[in-house]
C-alpha cells in the first residue's frame, strides 16, 4: 500500500462548489430560498441529520413518513427527471422541502442546488481528512496482520460522499466497492475483508430510498427489519478474521456521563434552548428559573450539534409569530409537542448496532 499517496487539499468553497450571491440571477435562485446562515451550492455532504431525524440532503423513510397525504400524492405523479415539470412546480417542491426541514431547493430553471450551513462548510473538510486518515491506518494494519497486498474494502456511503473520494486515491492499491444502496447489497456476491461506514449506520439506513410499505408499520420497527438485513448481509460476505470499522459520533456513550451544568451567554440563546425544549420530547423538563441549567447529554449533544430551532421553525409548529420576543416566563407557559427527537438521541440505541450486536 503507497502510504504516501495523498488526495489534493480540498477549499471548502471548491468541495461543496459554493453559488456566489453575485451568481443567483444566472442560476435561477431565488434569493428568498436561501436561509440566513447558509450557503447556496452544486454539491452537499452526503449526510447532515434534519429537524426529523432524516438526512437533509435525502428523501428517506423519514420524509415520507411526514409528508400529508397531498404531498405525498404530489410527489408520486411528478417526474423529477422532467425539467419542464419542475419548472412548473418548483415553488411547491421548495414549500414541501422547507416544511420538512430539507437542504435542498430547485431553482426557477428547474436545476438542483442545495444549501450548506456556514458552519459546516469550515468543518467538512477537515472532518473527511480526519476519517480517511483512520480508515487508512486500519486498512494498512490489516494487510499486515494478513500479510496480504491487496484487500477487498466495501465502503456504505453514497458516491458523491467526500470521502468516498478522498479514500479511492488513498487505497488506490486495494479493491474499493462503494455500497450506496440496499439494492446493491443485496446483489452483492463476493466477499470482503473490511466493512467501513465512515458515519453513524442509522444514517446509512435512513437515507435509503425504501419502498413504500404495503400495510400500515411504524417507521422504528421497519428500521430494525433492514437493519437485520443489512448486518445479516454484512456478516455473510465478511471474510473470517475479516473487520467492521463504524466511525460515528455516539450519542448514546454519553448517557450515563452526567448532566452538564450549561449557562446561555445570551437571553436570546437561552430562549432557543426552551422553545427546544418545549417543541421536542427531551429527556427532562427545562425552566427558566433555573440558570444555570442541568442538561441531559442527549439533549445537550441534539441541541449543539445540529441546531434545530430556526424562528421559521418555531413560528410554524408553536404557532406564536414571534417566539423570540416572549419573555421567558412567557415561553415557560408554552405547551409541551413532545415532538420525538431522532432515534441516537432517544432511549434504546441504533437498530443497525442492536442487529450487528449478537453477530459480531
Amino acid at each position: 500500500m503507497n502510504e504516501n499517496r495523498h488526495p489534493e487539499a480540498k477549499t471548502p468553497e471548491s468541495t461543496f462548489q459554493i453559488i456566489h450571491p453575485s451568481e443567483y440571477a444566472s442560476y435561477g435562485i431565488n434569493p428568498q430560498d436561501i436561509p440566513m446562515g447558509t450557503f447556496a451550492a452544486h454539491d452537499h455532504p452526503s449526510f447532515l441529520m434534519s429537524r426529523y431525524g432524516g438526512n437533509a440532503y435525502g428523501f428517506g423513510l423519514v420524509e415520507q413518513n411526514k409528508l400529508s397525504g397531498d404531498d405525498y400524492d404530489f410527489l408520486e405523479r411528478i417526474d423529477l427527471n422532467d425539467r419542464q415539470s419542475i419548472i412548473r412546480h418548483a415553488d411547491r417542491l421548495n414549500n414541501i422541502y422547507k416544511k420538512l426541514g430539507l437542504l435542498m431547493r430547485f431553482s426557477n430553471q428547474g436545476t438542483r442546488y442545495y444549501l450548506i450551513p456556514i458552519n459546516l462548510v469550515a468543518q467538512s473538510v477537515q472532518d473527511v481528512r480526519v476519517k480517511a486518515e483512520a480508515v487508512e491506518r486500519v486498512i494498512a494494519d490489516h494487510a499486515r496482520a494478513t500479510r496480504s497486498e491487496r484487500l477487498d474494502v466495501a465502503l456504505f456511503t453514497t458516491g458523491k460522499d467526500l470521502i468516498a473520494h478522498d479514500l479511492a486515491a488513498r487505497l488506490s492499491n486495494h479493491r474499493l466497492a462503494i455500497l450506496d444502496d440496499i439494492r446493491k447489497l443485496r446483489a452483492w456476491r463476493s466477499s470482503f475483508d473490511v466493512a467501513v461506514f465512515p458515519r453513524d449506520p442509522y444514517e446509512y439506513l435512513i437515507g435509503q430510498p425504501l419502498p413504500k410499505p404495503q400495510q400500515s408499520a411504524r417507521k422504528k420497527r421497519r428500521l430494525f427489519r433492514y437493519a437485520g438485513y443489512v448486518a445479516g448481509k454484512i456478516y455473510d460476505l465478511l471474510e473470517p478474521g475479516g473487520r467492521i470499522l463504524v466511525l460515528a459520533d455516539c450519542p448514546r456513550c454519553m448517557a450515563d456521563a452526567g448532566h452538564y451544568p450549561v449557562e446561555f451567554l445570551s437571553e436570546e440563546e437561552f430562549k432557543k434552548f426552551l422553545l427546544f425544549a418545549h417543541i421536542f420530547k427531551t429527556h427532562q423538563r427545562y425552566s427558566s428559573r433555573e440558570h444555570p441549567v442541568s442538561v441531559h447529554p442527549l439533549d445537550f449533544h441534539f441541541y449543539v450539534h445540529h441546531d434545530p430551532i430556526t424562528v421559521d421553525f418555531a413560528q410554524e409548529t408553536l404557532g406564536v409569530p414571534h417566539p423570540l420576543d416572549l419573555s421567558l416566563t412567557d415561553i415557560d407557559r408554552l405547551p409541551h409537542l413532545s415532538h420525538p427527537l431522532p432515534f441516537p438521541y432517544r432511549k434504546g440505541g441504533h437498530a443497525l448496532g442492536k442487529s450487528l450486536r449478537p453477530l459480531f
